[in-house]
């Protein structure tokens, strides 16, 4: 019986896989006719506002390709023909015509690129447009409606309890505590700190929103510099754009922020990196506040913003494609799109690495433009002077930003009525025309500095494990000023509660972004943050322990937020660190059900020497992106290059 039912479906399925150029066809042939009868929809081939043409050639054809449909967009229409192309910009390969049919039947096309059915060769921008054609039609050009939020939080922010907190620390350890009565700081929790407690509620009542601030900046700039026929050196570009887009952006400060600024335009923003990797999100513009996976909302102004402005003037100009096309070793960028081989992403940033913060805060940036200032005109090479130069121009974007923030806060002081608030936006203003400009004094100074420092990297690199460092060592003598001189116990505990409740303020502005993921992403980086990593502990360049009163006031902070992100990294020295400070960590990570990671500082250590750092350098180590370490300000590690099947 089932040999007599083998033959017709083996039949059939013949039949099928010899229709299936005919059946791609004519499902072209209605995507043609569409646009060629409703006008609404044209201006998806050509756009007369931003003068902009679809004009290319996608084939889909078979493995040997002699068997396939091709489309051609040219003059504002779109033709389709039978078999394949004597010349296309975008090939989308099937092992089988069954593959070709699950493919335009909705198939999941990562799925199809990890078992090998399906390769994409040449401009994959292009793909990314007809993509989004699809969905035009399909959804006649409209969003879908965003998924119902399924946050499992009490509908008032006064009903949100606060977490379970550990236990008194029973002896103090020696040498790892000057300030703090208990170090454990048992006796806090999250209901001590009800700005905090706000801030929370917000981030995790947001839903994430795309943000084309950045991307109209940058499309608007660079299409202004070619206009005009600028040709800088690569590095001034960058600089320029980098000046440009902090000098543009708007400097917001939201109700109950302790400290100024955000990376994106939105309360939670996704980032979007054009000239990079950001034109994969094209295919999802209309449906990505409905899909299941880490949905994200986008209002319909920045859905034109997208579709209009930015994703078409990056088709060819992004990092990938223009490789293609100025790159001759072709056969490495084919290698390049199999994903089943491999998936390479640090094309798309110089990630995994730590800036030297100490130095930005301890000389401050007037200084540092100043140095470079110098060098410059030192410089014999025209590339030297670029550089120096291009130092500048950046720095000042960052400082004309700082400047902006200032301003926000007196626009808001204007009509400000609350006192308490109205004393909040008075620091900031001062503090912002201080930093990051010239060097903090104060621990509210220095995380202000360290915060507006990191934002800015997110605006001129995708922020692929960016990282925020080694922020107990580092901000230790800003809290011991703070202290100095002190002798009153309850204005010592309330200086104590202000560092708790900053070190929460910037650990929660580092949530305030999500790094973009395309839908087919999802199975591969599925609910992944930015890998934004503290690391806290191990050993001081000497050798001597490195744990110290903000050690303690971080794993505070991070026993009373328990966020994803920022990645928490607890460095232990055993036979240097404290029995109680290994309790704590431990303590810490039970309460929070996963953070933070500990790692012995007896084996990275010795890890970094084999690499040939020496001793001081390899012992002042941070981690990165996972768990990869990297000497701080020193190392340009960019690990985790490569993801291999």
């Amino acid at each position: 019986m089932q040999a007599q039912l083998a033959g017709p479906t083996k039949l059939r399925r013949k039949l099928l896989d010899r229709l299936t150029p005919a059946i791609v066809h004519g499902k072209l042939a209605a995507m043609a006719a569409m646009f060629t009868w409703r006008p609404s929809l044209r201006h998806h081939l050509r756009d007369e506002r931003t003068r902009f043409s679809f004009d290319a050639t996608l084939q889909f054809v078979t493995g040997d390709g002699r068997s396939g449909v091709h489309a051609v967009f040219e003059d504002g229409a779109m033709h389709v023909h039978a078999g394949p192309a004597k010349h296309a910009d975008t090939t989308v390969r099937f092992t089988t015509p069954e593959h070709m049919r699950r493919f335009f039947e909705g198939a999941d096309s990562m799925g199809m690129l990890l078992e090998n059915v399906l390769r994409l060769e040449g401009n994959l921008s292009y793909l990314f447009k007809f993509a989004h054609l699809s969905a035009v039609i399909q959804h006649g050009g409209k969003r879908v409606a965003s998924r119902p939020a399924t946050a499992d939080l009490p509908a008032d922010l006064r009903a949100l309890a606060a977490p379970p907190v550990g236990e008194p620390c029973v002896a103090l350890p020696a040498g790892e505590v000057s300030a703090l009565a208990d170090p454990f700081l048992a006796n806090r929790s999250l209901d001590d700190f009800p700005r905090i407690k706000r801030q929370l509620w917000a981030f995790r009542t947001t839903r994430p929103a795309m943000c084309t601030e950045r991307p109209r900046l940058l499309t608007a700039f660079v299409r202004d510099q070619r206009a005009r026929g600028v040709a800088d050196e690569p590095v001034l570009r960058q600089a320029k754009v980098v000046r440009h887009v902090l000098a543009g952006r708007r400097a917001l400060i939201h109700d109950d922020d302790l400290l100024a600024g955000t990376t994106t335009s939105q309360r939670v923003g996704i980032v979007i990196f054009p000239e990079l990797g950001g034109v994969g999100m094209w295919p999802e513009l209309l449906t990505v506040p409905g899909r299941a996976l880490n949905p994200y909302d986008i209002s319909e102004e920045d859905v034109e913003i997208l579709n209009r402005e930015v994703y078409p003037f990056w088709m060819s100009e992004n990092v990938r494609d223009w490789t293609k096309d100025h790159v001759a070793s072709r056969e490495a960028l084919e290698l390049d799109e199999r994903f089943v081989l491999y998936f390479l992403w640090k094309t798309q940033a110089a990630s995994h690495t730590v800036v030297d913060v100490p130095r930005a805060l301890g000389r401050g940036l007037l200084d540092l433009q100043a140095e470079a200032a110098r060098r410059e005109g030192e410089a014999r090479e025209p590339k030297g002077r670029a550089f120096y130069q291009s130092l500048q121009v950046a720095l000042s974007g960052v400082l004309t930003y700082a400047e902006h923030l200032a301003e926000e806060a007196d626009r808001q002081l204007v009509t400000e009525r609350d006192p308490a608030r109205r004393e909040v936006l008075t620091d900031m203003a001062r503090i912002c025309r201080k930093v990051p400009a010239r060097p903090p004094e104060t621990l509210h100074e220095a995380i202000q500095a360290i915060w507006i420092l990191f934002l800015s990297q997110h605006q001129e690199n995708m922020g692929a494990g960016l990282v925020v460092g080694r922020l107990d060592v580092w901000l230790q003598p800003y809290f011991e000023k703070d202290l100095a001189g002190v002798t009153d116990p309850s204005e010592r505990a309330r200086r104590v509660d202000r560092a708790i409740e900053l070190c929460c303020a910037l650990m929660i502005k580092l949530t305030d972004h999500l790094p973009m993921v395309p839908d087919l992403g999802n199975r591969l980086f599925g609910g992944s943050s930015e890998n934004q990593v503290i690391t806290l502990g191990g050993l001081t360049p000497d050798g001597r322990t490195a744990v110290c009163d903000m050690t303690w006031i971080f794993l505070k902070a991070t026993e009373l937020l328990r966020l994803r992100d920022p990645n928490v990294n607890a460095r232990f020295a055993p036979g240097v660190n404290s029995p109680q400070y290994l309790q704590r960590l431990c303590e810490v990570n039970l309460l929070t059900r996963a953070t933070p990671s500990l790692h012995n500082d007896d084996a990275v250590v010795a890890s970094l020497q084999r690499q040939g750092f020496i001793v001081e350098h390899a012992r002042d180590w941070t981690a990165t992106g996972c768990v990869e370490p990297t000497s701080c300000g020193r190392h340009f590690g960019h690990t985790n290059c490569m993801l291999v099947n």
